[in-house]
């Protein structure tokens, strides 16, 4: 998903385009397979007036579009428009993110959208605009929506008797919030049972709320309504990989990327470059997925499958971590690998240590034979003899069903500590003018070494992380390097896109449970991105998010090939007390490089689990 401070996932390594051969081969193949299924219908060039009455109605197609953005993918977007083109379907619909917004500078969405508008103009059937989270991030950004798209942010529209609801989702998390605060639930209530004779009633838009509540037997008043009033299908994105399932008799079913960054493709999490050829027939649906190797089902991931591998990596294969008590340890350290079999038959795998220059793992390889039902306990030994990233990653296949075999492919656990500098009572406290020449800031160790999302060593320019303390405040500072020119900084207004920015921050948890993680971003300019995150379990948020508001004090400074930024949070703005002498509380911290398009991650993984955040040590 893409959650504004969430980090990119990199490039495929394959790209959708139709200068390259093989592709434009399985394009054509494409094309067959496609023809051979639904034969292509005569192009509707505008949809029709809306329908009074249900009725069988004639045979249309049309095409639905994934995510261009976040981190889109150069090229991919523009490729998939041109071959839907070639389609000649009789409209198309986006599920959202056309631009990467997150910004309301007026200059920057201008060429955004234009950007948009003429790779739309080789489109010559209409286009249906969804809103994402990355097209409307904030109330400021609905004046360009309207006036690019030439429509509400929600509005729905009729095609020879299917009606189809376009919903704006992306400033709100879930079903609930939407209903309360999104101002539109009157409006959907009433579109919706105006047409509930419709042939067909299709509801689009961008967040798939319902993958995290009704998909895990949870209430989600969206479907309560939609089920209540004869929704026949759901298409969502915004997570860049397909799925699809049936609830209460609805489909639902998420559109994979046609464009947004997807990292490595994955085949059994339905992540790889796509769009959906849809064909209605009387009163029913159906689509095939459109990739460069060709098509395949509309049911090719069921929903199951991405619930368990969403599970599996902490479920039935755990890794145990171990924690380096000081950022100098280097071991050795015990750690451990539980795997439990789903399979209802034997099976057996080999688990091999990818090596790693710094690091020592004993033994490389080890095998595991397991029986349905069983668990076993794999212990490995790790030493550290250099540099912390890479990590070494352990890799096996692990089969869930008759056919398909989860790739695991993680880097080693294990839990850094960093120590904060104590600023003793009477001592100065750090001058916050983002100089850094304090005595607790020469005393204070630093956090310099920093991996890349996925545990690799990371390119980004040299990084200095330093934290400190007094019984009021929690202090922080980052010396970055940058050698190719002045940091990017266009963000100047509190809580604006500054993770868009050359910038540096950290996610602290103080409580014993986890629950709550503050996350707080400093671009170059000295300007503010926090939120108060309430983890409510695995993978979901809620609680303030961006509308909550710390109190700090901060200076940067631009100096040759360098940017520093200094600030000072009061404990009190956080509801905390300050920490008692040899108190951890759970942290991570980063450093982004858009220049280089680069981030540099303390402890692996970044995101909002504390569970797997580093520790902050509160030294005497």
């Amino acid at each position: 998903m893409s959650i504004p401070t969430t980090p990119a996932r990199p490039h495929a390594r394959t790209c959708w385009s139709p200068v390259v051969p093989a592709a434009t081969l399985a394009l054509l193949l494409a094309i067959v397979a496609i023809a051979t299924l639904v034969a292509i219908a005569p192009l509707d060039v505008a949809p029709a007036s809306a329908a009074e009455a249900a009725g069988p109605g004639p045979e249309f197609r049309f095409a639905l579009i994934g995510d261009r953005t976040g981190s889109a993918t150069p090229g991919v977007w523009e490729s998939v428009v041109d071959q839907i083109e070639m389609f000649r379907p009789a409209f198309v619909v986006s599920v959202g993110d056309q631009i990467e917004g997150y910004t309301e500078d007026p200059a920057e969405l201008d060429r955004q959208w234009t950007g948009i508008e003429g790779i739309l103009a080789r489109l010559s059937v209409p286009y249906y605009f969804c809103p994402g989270n990355h097209d409307i991030t904030t109330d400021g950004m609905v004046t360009a929506w309207k006036t690019r798209t030439h429509r509400e942010p929600c509005y729905s529209f009729d095609h020879e008797g299917v009606h189809f609801i376009i919903l704006d989702t992306g400033r709100w998390q879930t079903s609930e919030e939407w209903m309360r605060e999104s101002g539109y639930a009157d409006w959907l209530r009433t579109d919706i049972e105006k047409n509930r004779k419709a042939r067909l009633t299709v509801a689009i838009f961008h967040k798939p709320y319902w993958y995290d509540t009704i998909a895990d037997g949870r209430q989600d008043p969206l479907h309560n309504l939609f089920r209540e009033n004869g929704v026949d299908y759901v298409f969502n994105g915004h997570y860049h990989n397909y799925g699809s399932g049936t609830y209460d008799g609805i489909r639902y079913t998420i559109l994979g990327s046609s464009g947004g960054g997807i990292g490595s493709v994955d085949e059994n999490r339905g992540v790889f470059f796509q769009f959906a050829w849809c064909a209605v027939r009387g009163d029913s649906l159906d689509w095939q997925v459109v990739r460069p190797e060709g098509v395949l089902p509309e049911r090719c991931v069921p929903i199951s499958d991405l619930k368990f591998l969403d599970d599996v990596a902490t479920r039935d294969i755990q890794a145990e971590p171990f924690s380096l008590s000081d950022p100098a340890q280097m071991g050795p350290a015990s750690c451990a690998v539980t795997i439990r079999s789903v399979m209802p038959t034997p099976w057996t795998a080999e688990l091999r240590w990818e090596p790693a220059p710094g690091w020592i793992i004993t033994p490389e390889i080890a095998g595991l034979a397991l029986r349905p039902g069983l668990g076993v306990n794999i212990p490995f030994e790790a030493k550290r003899t250099g540099s912390f990233y890479p990590l070494p990653r352990l890799r096996f296949d692990y089969p869930y069903r008759e056919g398909h075999v989860y790739k695991y492919d993680q880097p080693l656990a294990v839990r850094r500590t960093q120590p904060a500098y104590h600023v003793i009572p009477g001592a100065a406290a750090p001058t916050i003018d983002g100089s850094l020449d304090d005595p607790c800031w020469t005393r204070a160790i630093a956090a310099t070494e920093f991996g890349d999302p996925e545990g690799n060593a990371c390119v980004i320019e040299p990084t200095t992380v330093l934290f400190a303390q007094d019984a009021s405040n929690l202090y922080f500072a980052a010396r970055c390097t940058q050698l190719d020119g002045p940091p990017l900084a266009r963000a100047i207004e509190r809580d604006a896109a500054v993770h868009r920015d050359d910038c540096v921050g950290f996610f602290l948890c103080a409580d014993s449970e986890g629950k709550t993680v503050y996350q707080v971003y400093f671009n170059a300019a000295g300007t503010v991105f926090d939120q108060k995150i309430t983890v409510e379990a695995p993978g979901r948020y809620g609680g303030e998010m961006a509308k909550w508001n710390g109190a700090y004090t901060v200076a940067t400074q631009r100096a040759a090939g360098e940017w520093i930024v200094e600030a000072a949070i009061p404990f009190a703005s956080l509801s905390l007390h300050a920490p008692a002498p040899g108190e951890r509380w759970r942290v991570n911290f980063r450093r982004k490089e858009m220049s280089r398009g680069s981030y540099a991650d303390w402890q692996y993984p970044i995101g909002y689990e504390p569970d797997r955040f580093g520790f902050l040590l509160f030294s005497e």
